[in-house]
């Protein structure tokens, strides 16, 4: 087990007033930095040693103070003081020379500077940062509670959590009954690196062959869940649908299409929103005119009809989410083919803003209310998403909760809510090769004991499924090697989920119990075998006042601290310093962590930074969907070109968010889709291309993304 590292402390006496004390007082004048959060700035102290007390004036001591001045202060009144404990403000550097500055010493003892001392120079940072548990609510005054207390404090520095280490040791072997699955307590699983070998591994080509991206208007034209010559068949018949020769509609050609994307993504250059952009009549630095590039009137016929390209026609009569069924399902069969496989895969949920102001839904079949989101209120989509490129690779609509219980029902699914959602999710990701898992990580909502089994149980495969459902589905396994396929073919993969509500059959309590008091970094670890698949379950006390509990399938990784890897806890110490030490991790939160919030960034990007959906106010609700379908183009466009052909140095702006917007705006202003030499189609292969096979002997390794858990020992594939 690795070493807990420890910044060094001083003692902390008790606080009483007493000649040696540390003290301190308001300076007259100067004023500290204000900080994030501060309504108004607060007067910078001054500190100070506290000498004799003035005979005769109770409450009254003479103090010197560090800037060299002596004077008088007490304990109430004008000249009050603040008590503090020894060490206090020596972080601030002393305005008296080196030669006339007092040795560090215990309240009340002047004792020399002892041999060794050299190495902490006076009024070091390091001598003053006490050691907490890291959580940010200590503050630094209580000391090193994690560790031994009292006068062996510093000789044993970590003690405290090797001791509690070692005795939840002492519970290996011991087993509980939670409802009907039965835990036995393991000091570890596995070693550090240590996978199975079934475990899918990267090759150097994520994305399937033929294709190229040169630019940034070639990624967003291959992340669009429609190729450009088919959405304008699919506007231009939208529209005479609606004219239906009561008018003449003028047809749309690709070049005005790419001329429309690039004013709506171009908006973003701009403070300016909506008909302003062609109207701006202040006289301003950028001054915005969309008239140049296309009539307002021109722009509000083609934003009429352009949600066409994400509705599902044929199912108009059965399904109120029509119109967006077919741009979720084409966004998710764009990405399925674009990508060749994925090792690992984080599930999560994303938001498309929508305050109705007119009626309670605003034309949308079910509003859901996500209160920790950023924007509560709106369509809520389950999502995957690869941590290794930070491509978004899959949505799921919420519909509500009769809607997704009823749809449960007509699959035959017993499963429950979230069990069921990552089981529909899952076959819509890339594929891998036969005999080969995946790593599915999810969070709380994901994350319970029947989605650990659903995940790692062994499935047909069916190659006529749809699927519908993943009991039944086929596409873990790509269509053209039926040769491989033996008389029962099955498929499965691995999981990695964090738990919080979820705790059903699962040892919750007798983890927390375990890790009351204990000291953080300390972990126990738990095994089971639930209907045939082999769980991990395991408690990390990440700090004083909270537990991680995690679940996993065996062989996913090892659950032995990562000393390469260790948790940073921080905090301001008493005096407002900020300290850091490291915390032993168990590899399995290392995994966990590493592309946990690939999803958050994305939802950040599309949401924070491109606000794309804020910029075009519209009462159309499809239309907003539309806006959220394309920023979510634009993040994945930009996270595709950064993976395929990273920034030069001196070049990195080129890859921020607006920027890049910017750029593929321009460029599709200028775009030249109507002539010969440039084709507006980037067609995605519509199938994946067959697996390598699995080879022994010297063949070329498959190297782990930085995303996936490392390991020691590499297996060997082949990559084309």
């Amino acid at each position: 087990m690795s070493s807990l590292h420890l910044t060094k402390t001083c003692t902390m006496p008790a606080q009483v007033w007493q000649r040696g004390a540390r003290v301190s007082r308001p300076h007259p004048t100067a004023y500290d930095t204000l900080q994030p959060g501060q309504k108004r700035r607060k007067k910078a102290r001054v500190f100070g040693t506290l000498g004799a007390a003035v005979a005769g004036q109770a409450g009254r001591f003479r103090v010197r103070w560090d800037d060299g001045e002596t004077g008088v202060g007490s304990v109430s009144g004008p000249e009050k003081m603040t008590l503090h404990s020894d060490g206090a403000g020596r972080h601030n550097l002393s305005p008296l020379p080196q030669s006339q500055r007092g040795t560090r010493s215990q309240p009340g003892v002047d004792a020399p500077q002892e041999e060794g001392d050299a190495a902490e120079p006076e009024n070091s940072d390091r001598e003053n940062i006490s050691v907490g548990d890291g959580d940010g609510d200590d503050g630094g005054a209580e000391g090193g509670d994690d560790d031994v207390s009292g006068p062996d404090a510093a000789a044993a520095p970590g003690g405290k959590l090797r001791a509690d280490q070692a005795a939840i040791s002492q519970l290996a072997g011991d087993t509980l009954l939670v409802k009907d699955v039965t835990w036995t307590v393991v000091e570890f699983v596995g070693d550090l690196g240590e996978v199975d070998h079934d475990v899918l591994q990267s090759g150097h080509d994520v994305f399937a062959p033929g294709i190229s991206v040169d630019r940034e208007i070639d990624a967003f034209t291959h992340m669009l869940w429609m190729d450009i010559p088919e959405m304008v068949t699919v506007i231009n018949q939208a529209a005479l649908r609606e004219a239906d020769g009561r008018w003449k509609w003028k047809a749309v050609s690709a070049r005005e299409l790419g001329i429309w994307f690039g004013l709506l993504l171009g908006s973003l250059q701009f403070a300016e929103r909506g008909d302003a952009l062609w109207d701006w009549k202040y006289d301003t630095l950028s001054k915005p005119n969309f008239r140049e590039w296309m009539a307002l009137t021109r722009f509000k016929e083609i934003r009429k009809h352009v949600t066409a390209t994400m509705a599902k026609n044929d199912a108009r009569d059965d399904d109120p989410w029509w119109p967006l069924r077919g741009g979720v399902e084409r966004f998710n069969a764009k990405r399925r083919a674009l990508l060749r496989t994925v090792p690992v895969c984080v599930l999560d949920e994303s938001m498309s803003a929508w305050r109705p102001r007119t009626t309670k839904q605003g034309g949308l079949p079910h509003i859901s209310y996500v209160p920790r989101k950023p924007e509560p209120l709106g369509t809520e989509f389950k999502t995957a998403a690869d941590p290794a490129t930070g491509i978004m690779l899959a949505l799921e609509i919420q519909e509500g909760k009769p809607a997704m219980d009823a749809m449960r029902a007509r699959m035959g699914c017993t499963l429950t809510a979230s069990t069921s959602c990552v089981a529909r999710l899952v076959p819509l990701i890339p594929p891998a090769p036969l005999n080969y898992c995946r790593i599915i990580v999810g969070d709380a909502w994901f994350s319970n004991v029947a989605t650990a089994v659903e995940v790692a149980r062994q499935k047909p495969i069916d190659r006529n499924a749809r699927n519908a459902n993943v009991t039944q589905d086929s596409m873990s396994v790509p269509l053209d090697t039926q040769d491989m396929l033996n008389a029962a073919p099955t498929w499965n993969d691995h999981y990695v989920g964090v738990l919080k509500n979820g705790h059903a059959r699962y040892p919750k309590a007798y983890i927390e119990a375990a890790l009351a008091g204990k000291a953080s970094g300390t972990q126990i670890v738990l095994t089971a075998t639930v209907d045939g698949a082999d769980l991990v379950a395991v408690g990390w006390k990440q700090n004083r006042e909270s537990n991680l509990y995690f679940i996993m399938t065996r062989g996913v990784c090892s659950t032995r601290p990562d000393p390469k890897r260790p948790h940073v806890q921080t905090w301001l110490d008493v005096n407002g310093n900020p300290c850091d030490r490291d915390i032993p991790r168990p590899e399995v939160a290392s995994l966990y962590f590493e592309g946990n919030n690939v999803i958050d960034v994305h939802n950040q990007n599309r949401q924070g930074t491109l606000a794309l959906e804020k910029k075009w106010n519209t009462q159309d609700c499809w239309f907003r969907l539309f806006t959220t379908l394309v920023g979510m183009c634009t993040i994945d466009a930009l996270k595709m070109l950064d993976y395929i052909k990273p920034p030069r140095r001196g070049d990195e702006d080129r890859r921020k968010v607006l920027t890049f917007a910017a750029i593929l705006a321009k460029q599709l202003l200028d775009n030249s889709w109507d002539c010969e030499s440039e084709n507006a189609s980037n067609a995605t292969p519509t199938q994946m291309p067959p697996p390598p096979p699995r080879l022994s002997g010297n063949a070329e390794m498959w190297q782990r993304p930085q995303s996936a858990p490392a390991r020691a020992q590499m297996y060997a594939g082949h990559v084309s």
